[in-house]
């Protein structure tokens, strides 16, 4: 009988260059942790691990090395171009980070989830056709989803380059999420869908719009993708000189990271326009500033989810020491 542990292996986080030669040859009955590591191969890769394998946050240029098959659960993350090497057993296949994905070669047949967050994929061939499967595929410069299967469980497409659904299912059976893309034309969205979340600044959609299986006839009355923001038809309507919002960089996961924002100016013509004084010192400066309408040293900082800065300007004990409100606008 060989080695054999009883039991998760935890090295994550420990700076490892390669996975330490004791673990070669080794039989896991548990979960193998690894992530948060430098390794760029899988060199004394154990010989079994009964349960999941967590490989993120390392810059693996190969997943060639799992010798088992017994895995159900993988995540990753690295420099690789494609999936060579993936068990071909896998049904939870996450893949986060990895910015030289350019192919899904050798991608499990029998996957039930997808999660890829962060690649540079040219196109969907190869993507593994599963009718119950959720697929997740953000921020991967998708520019057309062609490749999709006709109908599955779940989609989220957010944050790519399409202009239009060709290649969408006909039918998600749970949420479809394509926000945040350069839509230009509802041309082969899907039939059916529960919940369709379209956040596009280019247009009015709502962020989060919920459905009961309507149709694309029904989704064109409650849309019109060449409209505008309509900020910046009240701005034209009162003649304002300065748009301004309440937006921090990061609060929001979806509507209020930095690239959604650029998206949000762009879509609506209104590039370098829209000042966001709670966290215009972690972005660009806006025309305002430029022109010295706005003076910039009195703006804030403020970037992530936390809340405290906020709560102490608007506290009445806690009068708001910084320049936030000393903001001078020229007549």
């Amino acid at each position: 009988m060989g080695k054999y542990i009883k039991g998760d292996v935890n090295l994550s986080m420990l700076y490892l260059k390669e996975i330490p030669e004791i673990l070669n040859g080794i039989d896991i009955d548990g979960s193998l942790i690894l992530s948060g590591n430098g390794l760029t191969t899988l060199n004394n890769f154990p010989e079994l691990v009964t349960e999941n394998i967590d490989l993120v946050r390392n810059p693996l240029i190969s997943l060639k090395g799992i010798k088992q098959n017994f895995i159900t659960t993988l995540k990753v993350g690295g420099k690789f171009p494609d999936f060579e090497g993936c068990p071909p057993n896998v049904t939870r296949l996450t893949c986060v980070g990895n910015i030289r994905l350019t192919s899904l070669k050798h991608m499990p047949t029998n996957i039930s989830e997808i999660k890829i967050m962060a690649g540079s994929l040219k196109s969907l061939e190869h993507l593994t056709q599963n009718q119950r499967c959720t697929y997740t595929l953000m921020d991967c410069r998708i520019k057309s989803l062609v490749g999709l299967p006709n109908r599955c469980r779940a989609l989220n497409v957010a944050f790519n380059d399409f202009e239009d659904f060709t290649g969408a299912p006909e039918i998600v059976d749970g949420t479809f999420n394509c926000g945040h893309n350069p839509i230009v034309s509802l041309k082969g969205f899907p039939k059916q869908a529960d919940i369709v979340v379209i956040h596009n600044f280019m247009n009015d959609y709502q962020t989060y719009i919920k459905y009961a299986k309507k149709t694309i006839d029904e989704l064109e009355q409650l849309a019109d993708i060449k409209k505008t923001l309509k900020g910046k038809k009240l701005a034209e309507k009162l003649n304002a000189s300065v748009i301004v919002t309440g937006e921090v960089l990061g609060q929001r996961p979806m509507s209020q990271m930095r690239k959604s924002m650029e998206l949000e100016e762009s879509m609506s013509g209104l590039s370098g326009k829209i000042l966001r004084p709670l966290s215009a010192l972690k972005l660009d400066e806006t025309a305002y500033e430029k022109e010295g309408i706005v003076d910039r040293s009195k703006l804030l900082g403020i970037e992530g989810r936390q809340r405290q800065i906020q709560m102490k300007m608007a506290s009445p004990s806690q009068p708001v020491v910084h320049g936030l409100y000393q903001c001078k606008v020229s007549e």
